[in-house]
C-alpha cells in the first residue's frame, strides 16, 4: 500500500480483537516490511467502525486495492497478476477471486444473477436451500477500486452466529448500488486452499515442495525420490546438481554445478558445496563449505571449510571454524576441533 504523494515507503496497518493477542508480532513484521506508518486498533469482527482503518485507506493513493489473506500461503503470482489485469480490463469496482471445489463446505458461496456476474457471496453459516448445491466459492483474495472501498465498508451488514462483519459482504453493496463486480476462477483450487491448523499446513507445505521440486527438476536438477526431497524456496542449485532420497537442504545453501548430494545429507543456513563435489551420505552441514570436487562422507560439521578435491570421512567431525586444506585426507573416526587446520596433501 502506497501514501498520497508516496514517500517510496509502504504503509501498515494491524489489528487484534484482544490486547492479549499477536499486536507485537503484527507490528514486527511491518516494520521489517519498511512501513513508512504503522495504523492499528483494537477491534472485533463484530465492530463496524474501524477508524484506523479508514484513515489508512484514505491516505492511500488513487488506484486498485489488492486484500490478500495471511493463510493462504499456495496463490501463485500469476494468479494475482490475472486477477488486477481482470479487474482493469472489465473496470470493475471489485473483482474476487474464486475456485471451483468437490467439497465447499466451510465456504462462502458465490451467488450469481441471470447475466453470471457476481450477485453476493453466502456467508458459509447462512448458505440455505438451493445454495447448498453452488460448488464456487469464495477466497479471500480480492481487488477493489480504491474509490469505492472505504464507503462499501461501512454499509457492512453483521453476518454469521458472531455477528461479524465479512469483507465478502462488499460484493451485495456493490452490486445493489449498481457498480460492475466481477471474478476470476482459479484454475487449481490448490492456491485457494486456507491453512487454519496443523492438518491443513501440512497439506500446504506437501504442495509448495511438490512446486518447489518440479521447478528445479526443469532446470536440469536431478532427484531420485522427489517426495522424499526437502528444498527451501531459498535454496540455489546449479544445472546436474544430483540429490539423494531423503535429503533436506534449508535456508541460503548453494550448491554448484555436478555436485551429487547423496542419501540422508541434511544441509542448514549458508552452506556452499562446489561444482563437482560429492557430499554424503548421512552428513550433516551447517554453515559449511565444501570446495569444487571435494568428497565428504557420513560428516557432521558447522562453521567449517573444507578445500577442493579434499576427503573427509567417513565418520569424522568438524568444529566449527575448522579447515580442511585443498587437496587434504582427513581419515575416518577423526575430529579436527574447533578453529584446527589439517595441512594440505605432501608436496601439495
Amino acid at each position: 500500500m502506497t501514501e498520497k504523494n508516496p514517500p517510496s515507503r509502504p504503509l501498515g496497518y494491524a489489528r487484534v480483537s484482544t490486547y492479549g493477542q499477536t499486536l507485537d508480532a503484527q507490528l514486527e513484521q511491518l516494520r521489517a516490511a519498511g512501513c513508512a506508518k504503522i495504523y492499528r486498533e483494537k477491534a472485533t469482527g463484530a465492530r463496524p467502525d474501524r477508524r484506523e482503518l479508514l484513515k489508512l485507506l484514505k491516505a492511500l493513493a488513487p488506484g486498485d486495492v489488492v486484500v490478500l489473506p495471511g493463510d493462504t500461503p499456495l496463490v501463485r503470482p500469476a494468479t494475482l497478476a490475472a486477477l488486477v489485469r481482470r479487474h482493469r480490463a472489465t473496470d470493475a469496482a471489485a473483482t474476487l477471486l474464486t475456485a471451483v471445489l468437490d467439497d465447499p463446505g466451510g465456504y462462502d458461496r458465490v451467488v450469481r444473477g441471470k447475466d453470471g456476474g457476481v450477485e453476493r457471496v453466502v456467508y458459509d453459516t447462512e448458505v440455505d436451500g438451493e445454495e447448498r448445491a453452488i460448488d464456487e466459492v469464495a477466497t479471500t483474495i480480492h481487488c477493489f477500486h480504491h474509490g469505492v472501498l472505504a464507503p462499501a465498508l461501512r454499509r457492512l451488514q453483521p453476518v454469521g452466529p458472531r455477528l461479524e462483519h465479512s469483507l465478502t459482504g462488499i460484493y451485495a453493496v456493490l452490486h445493489d448500488a449498481g457498480y460492475r463486480v466481477e471474478s476470476l476462477q482459479v484454475s487449481d483450487p490448490m492456491e485457494a486452499a486456507g491453512v487454519n491448523d496443523r492438518a491443513q499446513l501440512s497439506v500446504a507445505e506437501a504442495e509448495l515442495r511438490a512446486r518447489i521440486n518440479e521447478r528445479w527438476m526443469r532446470r536440469g536438477v536431478t532427484m531420485w525420490d522427489p517426495e522424499q526431497t526437502y528444498v527451501d524456496a531459498s535454496v540455489r542449485l546449479a544445472e546436474d546438481v544430483v540429490l539423494g532420497p531423503g535429503v533436506v537442504l534449508q535456508g541460503d545453501c548453494v550448491v554448484g554445478a555436478g555436485a551429487e548430494i547423496g542419501p540422508g545429507v541434511v544441509l542448514q543456513g549458508d552452506c556452499v558445496v562446489g561444482a563437482g563435489a560429492e557430499v554424503g551420505p548421512g552428513c550433516h552441514l551447517v554453515d559449511t563449505e565444501v570446495g569444487d570436487a571435494a568428497v565428504v562422507m557420513q560428516t557432521m560439521a558447522s562453521g567449517a571449510r573444507i578445500g577442493p578435491r579434499s576427503t573427509v570421512g567417513p565418520f569424522v567431525a568438524l568444529g566449527s571454524g575448522a579447515e580442511v586444506a585443498p587437496g587434504a585426507v582427513v581419515p575416518a573416526f577423526s575430529q579436527l576441533p574447533a578453529g584446527g587446520a589439517t595441512p594440505g596433501p605432501p608436496g601439495g
